[in-house]
């Protein structure tokens, strides 16, 4: 399907999904006719290699096709970028597993947990036994793949690398091998996410379906020469931003000010904080767009990305996803008491800008790494290098 078809599909879901956004936080997932148009477009296959049946689409479009969805809802966009992202990892383990998920299903779909490492791989001759539980499962009811971070063990012992920290696995299993948690997603925001917890097991995974990033894509493209897929996070929250300032502007030209005739948007400090706002919301996008550029025009004439332009990259992706979030606290002032009303989206892109902003790659305490890379980059230490990347 061509790329330019996967805006057009988000586009013609706006409705629908504005339409459907009380039911989605109230089901907490999104209607079965949205994930199916969904599916049908490929908007989960974005990340996937081309060679097994995915897109292998360029940042730019993902991060078009993730800021669209996420002006209808927040959860839809939360969707689209987190699941296609998760696809990642099929670049990252051979062609015949990946052929195996892709090829016989074109609608298949990963979800899954790259982050915490709270699985157990045991390793074996041929693989590893793997138990565990991961919180956060973003789409995992839809998804007939699933992929989990976990430490490996010999025996009963940690593996160690060389620096003394545990050796890391994402491991790749089938839906059919995982147990979902439906009782551990009740939130305030991105509650149509559906971010159940996910468990396996003793399970087994055959080597070839267990990596690490630092083991190198298999695919030769610049797409991989980075996680390019974390340019999501600012995209998702500048989408429920701009939705939020539309809804703004049309509010304060029609509400009055309280025991006035004047409308609200004669009052300066409205006028402030849609200014204020409006600038987040546009310096938002040339930044990141920069950026991007700026690492994929290296990633594609050297075919790999330094760490100090990949950390330029990780600030400016945690940056400008909490200054969305600051573009949307300004528009919610400015609402003043129509803020809160269910009727209106400020308040949901409110709830869900602020759970989108705890995710553990883009939370404030992100900069402590990127910090320590901008001081001393000849002395970061692995595991901190581990995170950046």
């Amino acid at each position: 399907m061509a790329q330019g078809t996967l805006i057009d599909v988000a586009r013609s879901l706006r409705g629908e999904i504005i339409d459907a956004s009380v039911e989605i936080d109230s089901t907490r997932r999104l209607p079965a006719h949205v994930v199916e148009a969904m599916k049908a477009s490929g908007v989960f296959r974005m990340n996937v290699p081309a060679d097994i049946g995915g897109l292998q689409t360029d940042p730019f479009t993902m991060m078009e096709v993730v800021e669209e969805y996420a002006y209808a809802n927040g959860s839809a966009g939360w969707i689209a970028g987190i699941v296609s992202g998760v696809g990642t990892c099929s670049a990252y383990i051979p062609a015949d597993v990946g052929r195996l998920v892709f090829a016989d299903d074109p609608l298949a779909m990963f979800a899954g947990n790259f982050a915490a490492s709270t699985g157990r791989a045991v390793a074996t001759a041929d693989g590893y036994r793997l138990s565990g539980r991961w919180p956060f499962g973003s789409g995992c009811e839809y998804a007939t793949w699933f992929a989990g971070n976990a430490v490996v063990y010999d025996g009963d012992s940690p593996r160690l690398d060389a620096n003394g920290n545990p050796v890391l696995k994402i491991c790749v299993f089938p839906a059919s091998e995982v147990t979902i948690h439906r009782d551990t997603w009740d939130v305030s925001g991105l509650r149509g996410t559906g971010s159940y917890d996910f468990s396996v097991g003793d399970t087994f995974i055959p080597e070839d379906r267990a990596f690490w990033w630092s083991d190198g894509s298999r695919i030769d493209s610049p797409q991989y020469a980075a996680r390019f897929f974390l340019f999501k996070h600012p995209l998702h929250v500048r989408g429920m931003a701009r939705r939020a300032y539309d809804t703004v502007v049309d509010l304060v030209g029609a509400k009055h000010q309280q025991r006035s005739s004047s409308l609200v948007r004669d009052r300066s400090l409205a006028r402030m904080e849609v200014a204020q706002a409006k600038a987040i919301i546009d310096a938002s996008k040339s930044a990141i767009d920069d950026i991007a550029h700026r690492t994929w025009d290296v990633a594609e004439s050297t075919g790999e990305v330094p760490l100090q332009l990949w950390t330029e990259a990780r600030i400016a992706i945690t940056y400008w996803t909490h200054e969305c979030t600051r573009a949307i606290d300004l528009l919610w002032d400015v609402a003043g008491g129509s803020a809160p009303l269910m009727s209106l989206p400020i308040e949901r892109a409110w709830r869900d800008a602020h759970v989108a902003t705890q995710h553990g790659i883009i939370a404030n305490y992100t900069y402590d790494w990127f910090g320590n890379a901008l001081l001393d980059p000849e002395g970061v230490p692995a595991d901190v290098i581990n995170r950046i990347r």
